[in-house]
């Protein structure tokens, strides 16, 4: 089964995104997209094993954070 790269990093444009724009008060919808698209990055990065290296561990922490808090 092929990797669709797209949808690796439609995740994480989403995320860019709304840090980019990160309103005074979100909306709880923009909550829900944020933590939604935090978790998909977590996983993606799980199931492909990319969290084996220094960097990535450090992304992933820094993500699950943002997503819990």
């Amino acid at each position: 089964m092929a990797i669709n790269v797209e949808q690796i990093h439609k995740p994480i444009r989403k995320l860019q995104k709304f840090v980019a724009k990160l309103p005074r008060n979100p909306s709880s919808e923009k909550i829900h997209q944020l933590r939604t698209n935090a978790r998909k990055l977590e996983s993606t990065f799980a199931a492909l094993s990319l969290d084996s290296n220094k960097n990535e561990r450090r992304l992933v922490k820094e993500v699950r954070k943002i997503r819990k808090r």
